[in-house]
């Protein structure tokens, strides 16, 4: 993690003094939709939104597909009502599954070229635990949200936006929880296409 750190913050430091050669008349706007793809396990799809002229500023959100149909993916789901029951009863078995809700990142964005920004930024992701269960009498397996490992948790972004053809840009970035790549599509306003044309 403190290499991951020192990286970003060297990467970051160099092209801060590469942003102010970049000398822009109007704001770019960059809106990306998308969802996380590698891995796929987690399901998470959302958006990155970007301003910047030579700095600026951008804001990440994701919401988990995974968590949304939770615990029904899993197994057959239980009655929430009687988690207390279970625990003292010492039903659960070692299985549980991680999802995660949503995750909110605002980013600084940093103008690699006059078409290129480069995002970086910490936020939260709400992080959801389900846990397996036998149900007392018939033994059959059932599912159920464990609300004391229900947090909210720090997580950060780094991504970019890179011209494809003409209007058309390609938004890549790393997101640290759940760790994953998210890839989008975003069309340049006409207001950037009239910047760089």
């Amino acid at each position: 993690m403190k290499k991951n750190t020192l990286f970003i913050l060297l990467l970051v430091s160099c092209n801060l003094v590469n942003a102010q050669r970049i000398k822009l008349k109007n704001t770019i706007n960059y809106n990306a939709f998308g969802m996380d793809v590698l891995p796929h396990e987690q399901l998470m799809f959302g958006g990155n939104h970007v301003f910047y002229k030579s700095l600026g500023f951008a804001l990440s959100y994701r919401f988990g597909i995974k968590d949304f149909m939770a615990p029904g993916i899993f197994g057959s789901p239980g009655d929430v009502q009687n988690f207390d029951s279970i625990s003292a009863n010492n039903l659960f078995t070692n299985n549980f599954q991680k999802t995660y809700s949503f995750s909110v990142v605002p980013s600084f964005v940093i103008a690699l070229t006059h078409k290129i920004p480069l995002y970086v930024g910490v936020g939260i992701t709400r992080q959801r635990v389900y846990r397996e269960y036998i149900e007392k009498g018939n033994g059959d397996k059932f599912w159920t949200e464990d609300k004391r490992d229900d947090k909210i948790v720090p997580t950060f972004t780094v991504g970019t936006f890179i011209p494809i053809y003409r209007r058309l840009l390609f938004n890549v970035a790393y997101d640290h929880l759940p760790q994953s790549i998210f890839v989008g599509i975003s069309i340049r306003s006409w207001d950037s296409w009239d910047e760089f044309n």
